[in-house]
């Protein structure tokens, strides 16, 4: 009996030692951009501190992970997501390389997919929308715009890529990065869409983007070991009581 014990024993302490020592997904945490978006009818051209400076010092928050490199003061780059780069929202996957570059810690995301909330209506003209309804511009539209109190805000998700420097076991890993922009230089829905068919655009806004990557997970080895803890756990809870005392 107290070899079956010392089985367990043994089997858990490996377990946990795997886990401890599991190489995650490389790459995973949280960082956070924050900038001016500008709508144009054929996408939307992103800034960092003034209009025209795609590479500028960026305000950062909330560096995590693979992303902790990240400091204030970094020089980062952000493309425009436009109808020149072959971005198409919805379904349709595309291939937008080094869409943002990470120049701190060797990081460049990749943008794939932009995907359009169908469950979201479409907004219509000269409605007077409550505080918190939500709508899109029109049906092929990824964004998402919201009535508040003071204004309207605009949202959107990119899915994509982020690729690491050599040296990782797991140098690509999917990324989700959630754009918001509000604005208070539109009172309703309905005047930031008479403004935008009215100049093809809407003028520069500030906006913020959270960029999160996969979770981490325990490597195959590890989770094998895990499983030989958790059989010898049941194998020990299964023996007489007199022989877990012997």
């Amino acid at each position: 009996m107290r070899l079956a014990h010392s089985s367990f024993v043994l089997a858990a302490v490996f377990a946990f030692s795997g886990l401890a020592f599991a190489d995650p997904v490389v790459g995973y945490g949280v960082f956070s951009l924050s900038g001016t978006v500008v709508g144009i009818p054929t996408g939307l051209d992103f800034y960092f501190a003034t209009l025209g400076d795609e590479a500028a010092i960026s305000s950062l928050a909330m560096p995590t992970g693979a992303f902790s490199g990240l400091t204030v003061g970094t020089i980062q780059t952000i493309q425009d997501l436009t109808a020149a780069n072959h971005v198409t929202p919805g379904p349709t996957s595309f291939d937008f390389p080094n869409w943002i570059q990470l120049t701190k810690v060797g990081i460049d995301l990749d943008a794939t997919s932009i995907p359009i909330e169908t469950a979201i209506s479409s907004c219509v003209a000269n409605t007077a929308y409550a505080v918190g309804a939500e709508c899109r511009p029109n049906a092929g539209s990824p964004v998402i715009l919201t009535q508040n109190g003071n204004g309207v805000s605009a949202t959107l998700e990119v899915n994509g890529v982020a690729h690491y420097g050599s040296g990782t076991s797991n140098p690509d890993t999917p990324f989700v990065g959630l754009f918001n922009a509000p604005s208070t230089n539109f009172a309703t829905i309905s005047d930031l869409l008479v403004a935008y068919q009215a100049n093809g655009g809407i003028p520069d806004v500030a906006y913020t983007g959270t960029f999160t990557t996969s979770s981490p997970i325990p490597e195959p080895v590890s989770l094998a070991l895990a499983g030989l803890g958790l059989l010898g756990l049941s194998l020990f809870r299964a023996l007489p009581k007199k022989g877990r005392r012997n």
